[in-house]
């Protein structure tokens, strides 16, 4: 009973905040950009802290009108997949506004539906650091009329960064004493570091636990991660040299690589080669047992609006000098009419050593295909097909069942529908099944998210949202509701949500419901500071789990 007053109480409290509090904003607030364009997948770049979720509405602005454009899809600390949702073009650099603006009604523009993004798999994907290694930090465009002098500000060093302090903190219940987790992380990128053309660009987190620096603890080295760490060099003719641990976009889905990597461009063509090491898959560390290396050639065609783009690469990685694995890695993405696109990617096996048994025999070991097509300004539809590998998640707060939950979105056939009939109304329906030997029934999933702008109220959200999923291994039943909303406008904004959910699993034969609460909490004490706190709460059974997020985030 006391954890449910708990619960009332912060009900009450934040919707009695939203109620009076709520206004519309005068200046949007930046929070990133487009950092990466992959078919119908368009990766935005978050900063650290930010508070944005599942659901949430991102902008773009034209002509000083803001102007929808995405919606979160799915989300890490660092970037976010979208879902398009407007008919204007958008491109890698795009800077993106966070969906937790007050827009007064005659700021907003007419939007208009476009096509909707599928949930994209990458084999060893980096998770926190989705898209950081691969993308580079758009330059401020000079004025008109600047001149010479801007584009000497222009090849001046640049220097772009944030740093950031999280805690986080199981309270004690009952017998539990409770723990605490510390997290640091630091991002850095400079251009025209000594010479222009010259940059460098890094990304390292470190965490630890409160017990981390006793005598009888883990090695503390052992929660110290580098996303990135690398030196690039862009010569005067079109060619990369790039030093470090870096992705590169044309091999995304083969992850990070510790080496060197080189590329040439001309014309519509690119070519490039990398040597390099793959990070230790059990802790992302260096590790000089696994060696890669590999060729790739790209080519991209077609006008603006048409534009096709196409590449293969013959990598060869290695397991303490012996060959593990050899094999072919295509993709392709284009738009066929201006109302169908599609993306591709396939993996073939030309040499592969299994539980010490050679064989090279050609194997198609990774597949996926999608397909967008636009019927109306308001209703799209995809549909796509994935048969690739499981993410390796190096970090994530996601719980067990949302786990479970990806690997059963993420495999096997699916068909998606987004309608919007109204400009504060936004449906997303998707379904999708798969089969594989051994199954005993065919595992099935369907999901419903229904976003609403200004309602209750004005410049408050809510996302309604149901899932089911049903396999040989997992079941479940989940319902959610989310509101979100400033406060204090363009200072201080809140989100609170709920969901009920029942699962059952192998390891689990009966059912076990849960309760969850959120709630969040963003200040912003300038341009460059930000604190955060995010209090969580979990009943499952009689065991309660509370949680608390604090964190401090600095940007320059």
């Amino acid at each position: 009973m006391k954890i449910q007053r708990k619960i009332m109480g912060l009900v009450a409290l934040v919707l009695w905040c939203l109620t009076s509090w709520s206004q519309s904003t005068g200046e949007p607030l930046q929070i990133g950009e487009i950092s990466f364009v992959s078919g119908a997948n368009y990766y935005v770049k978050l900063p650290a802290g930010n508070l944005l979720e599942t659901g949430d509405t991102l902008f773009i602005q034209i002509n000083g009108k803001i102007i929808p454009a995405l919606v979160v899809k799915q989300k890490s600390s660092l970037s976010c997949l979208t879902e398009k949702i407007t008919e204007k073009s958008l491109a890698k650099g795009e800077v993106i506004y966070a969906s937790s603006l007050k827009l007064a009604q005659g700021d907003v523009a007419q939007e208009t539906v476009a096509e909707p993004v599928t949930q994209v798999q990458v084999v060893n994907k980096e998770t926190v650091a989705d898209s950081l290694a691969r993308v580079e930090v758009k330059k401020e465009k000079p004025a008109p009329d600047s001149g010479a002098s801007n584009q000497k500000d222009k090849d001046d060093f640049q220097l772009h960064g944030r740093v950031r302090l999280l805690g986080m903190m199981d309270l004690p219940v009952d017998s539990f004493a409770g723990r605490s987790t510390y997290r640091y992380s630091v991002y850095l990128k400079g251009d025209n570091a000594l010479v222009k053309g010259l940059s460098f660009e890094s990304y390292l987190l470190f965490n630890h636990t409160q017990d981390v620096f006793k005598a009888d603890s883990v090695n503390p080295a052992y929660g110290l991660k580098t996303y990135g760490l690398n030196l690039q060099y862009h010569g005067k003719q079109d060619y990369w040299i790039t030093i470090g641990r870096k992705i590169n976009s044309h091999l995304s889905n083969l992850g990070a690589s510790d080496g060197i990597q080189l590329e040439k461009k001309w014309g519509a063509f690119q070519v490039g080669a990398l040597y390099g090491y793959r990070p230790d898959y059990t802790d992302y560390s260096f590790n000089t047992n696994l060696p890669q290396f590999g060729l790739y050639v790209a080519y991209e065609h077609g006008k603006e609006r048409l534009r096709y783009q196409h590449s293969l690469a013959f990598m060869e990685q290695q397991n303490s000098g012996a060959t593990d694995r050899r094999f072919l890695y295509g993709q392709s993405s284009g738009k066929i009419s201006k109302s169908l696109s599609y993306f591709g990617s396939l993996e073939l096996d030309l040499y592969q050593k299994v539980n010490g048994v050679a064989s090279t025999t050609l194997s198609l070991t990774g597949l996926y295909f999608n397909l967008n097509w636009v019927l109306s300004n308001q209703l799209n539809l995809s549909t796509s097909y994935q048969a690739r590998q499981p993410v390796i998640f190096y970090e994530t707060y996601q719980s067990y069942v949302d786990q479970l939950l990806d690997r059963e979105i993420n495999q096997g056939y699916r068909l998606r529908m987004n309608y919007r009939p109204w400009k504060w109304m936004n449906l997303s329906l998707s379904g999708g099944f798969r089969y594989e030997d051994g199954d005993q029934v065919v595992a099935q999933n369907y999901s419903g998210v229904l976003n609403l702008r200004n309602l209750p109220m004005r410049s408050v959200s809510t996302s309604l949202s149901v899932t089911y999923n049903r396999s040989s291994f997992f079941n479940a039943m989940i319902y959610g509701v989310r509101m979100t909303g400033d406060i204090i406008p363009g200072k201080l904004s809140a989100s609170l949500s709920y969901r009920n959910l029942s699962y059952s699993s192998t390891l689990e034969t009966s059912i076990i419901p849960q309760h969850m609460v959120e709630l969040s909490l963003d200040y912003r004490l300038s341009k460059q500071w930000l604190i955060g706190l995010n209090y969580e709460l979990l009943q499952q059974t009689d065991y309660p789990h509370n949680r608390l997020f604090l964190q401090l985030r600095y940007r320059f």
